[in-house]
């Protein structure tokens, strides 16, 4: 018997659970103990130098040793169940079996992630929205998505990020979604303004969803972009998530003006003693109809946030994530190897950042995208990237990006896409190169 099956058939979830809390609010003295023990499990040397690399992190007193207590402490007994169930199991043991065996079959891994917008409709009107330009009028359906998702899991894609627009616009279509694929794990970004108190208890029962609530800083930055006393409504959501042992998250998009507002410490604090157990900053990109090249962060900032993001992970009890600036973390850009998008027309898109397609959902299979031209030159262009610090084709690699749209032809996904390749095609250019510039200083004064 795999070492995957004897966890998922001859272990109980319930025990698994029990261990996992147990070990969590051990000294660190025990926890070293008890991952010493552990190590043997180890089937081969990756896993091996992971089990190493939890004991620095122990040692040394690490936040996200923190931040996983936190899970532990905060979160109602289903929810564990479901993240455990949903994440570990299906996610990372059974979806990695089944990403493997299509590995073999095709040559290139399925992503475990895919990210869909079933609409592109939103309660607020943010100025420089990336979705901006999108067709408002045309929506998935619920039998659009139920096929999809089907395939996606068939595959071993278990990870699903819902977004917009504002997915809550059709609350009833959300709430489908997420029950009827109780074994799949969901992060909803939203503004959360549309939900009640009955819906926030209605997700948590469902054990599967996680709230990612969208913020521009706090009281003063959130209230100027997206209206009077939002601020107040959605910190009020966030520990309503949190009183019911639900996992909520913060997202907030990062610009040249609320950089450092956002990586500060009063804001980090904050987020924490809402009940935040994660945050997603989303790096500004200048699309859509309402595109503002100077919000973009400067190269400048951009490894500024390097060097502030280690410290405020080593420091804090939180989990953090940049996209796309973690390409050094993650190995590169995660699309379409690890992540696509589907938008609201049903175009398949390899990341929110490239407004091109050549397949839709609605017309190709899940395995067709996945082989598609576009998708396989990307692939290609991330295996030829050598520094993981420069990761996205579009900002970092846009004299490439723009080559692989003409020679796949790949059409326009909204009004205003082809800027990318025209207008802001200057800009893009001498962005990458100062970023480079800059990156490469960073490793002469560091003596790589």
């Amino acid at each position: 018997m795999s070492f995957t099956n004897f966890i998922v058939k001859k272990l109980p979830t319930n025990l698994m659970l029990g261990f996992t809390d147990l070990l969590l609010n051990l000294s660190p003295k025990n926890m070293i103990r008890i991952l010493d023990i552990l190590k043997p499990l180890a089937r081969n040397e990756w896993q091996a130098k992971g089990f190493e690399k939890i004991k620095e992190l122990v040692l040394e007193n690490h936040g996200c040793v923190g931040a996983t207590q936190r899970f532990s402490q905060q979160l109602s007994r289903e929810t564990k169940r479901k993240v455990f169930e949903n994440f570990v199991i299906k996610g990372l043991l059974e979806g990695y079996d089944k990403r493997y065996a299509f590995y073999e079959k095709y040559g290139f891994g399925p992503p475990a992630t895919v990210a869909i917008s079933p609409t592109s409709r939103c309660n607020l009107h943010c100025f420089g929205c990336y979705s901006a330009g999108h067709d408002e009028t045309n929506e998935l359906t619920f039998e659009e998505i139920d096929r999809f998702l089907e395939q996606a899991k068939a595959v071993g894609t278990n990870l699903v990020p819902i977004t917009g627009g504002e997915p809550f616009m059709n609350k009833e279509l959300i709430f489908n979604i997420i029950e009827k694929h109780n074994d799949m794990l969901f992060q909803i970004y939203t503004n959360s303004l549309l939900l009640t108190k009955q819906d926030l208890a209605r997700i948590v029962k469902a054990g599967n969803t996680i709230l990612a609530i969208s913020v521009e800083g706090l009281e003063e930055e959130t209230d100027k972009r997206r209206g009077k006393g939002t601020f107040a409504r959605v910190t009020e959501n966030m520990q309503e998530v949190k009183r019911l042992g639900g996992i909520a998250a913060f997202s907030v998009t990062t610009t040249s003006q609320n950089l450092d507002l956002i990586l500060s410490d009063q804001f980090i604090q904050a987020m924490i003693d809402l009940g935040c157990l994660y945050g997603w900053y989303l790096m500004y990109v200048p699309l859509g109809t309402r595109a503002v090249p100077e919000l973009m962060p400067t190269p400048a900032q951009r490894i500024y946030m390097n060097k502030r993001m280690e410290e405020l992970r080593r420091r804090y009890p939180i989990l953090l994530g940049m996209f796309f600036n973690d390409g050094d973390v993650l190995g590169g850009c995660m699309s379409p190897n690890n992540y696509f998008h589907v938008n609201s027309k049903g175009d398949a898109e390899a990341c929110v950042f490239m407004h091109f397609t050549t397949h839709n959902i609605r017309e190709h299979s899940y395995l067709e995208i996945l082989q598609s031209p576009y998708f396989q030159r990307l692939r290609q262009g991330r295996a030829a990237n050598k520094d993981p610090r420069r990761p996205c084709p579009v900002v970092d690699h846009p004299q490439g990006f723009r080559q692989i749209v003409k020679d796949v032809q790949a059409r326009p996904t909204e009004t205003d896409a082809e800027k990318m390749l025209t207008e802001f095609a200057p800009f893009f250019d001498r962005y990458a190169e100062e970023y480079k510039r800059l990156v490469e200083l960073e490793d002469r004064k560091n003596g790589a």
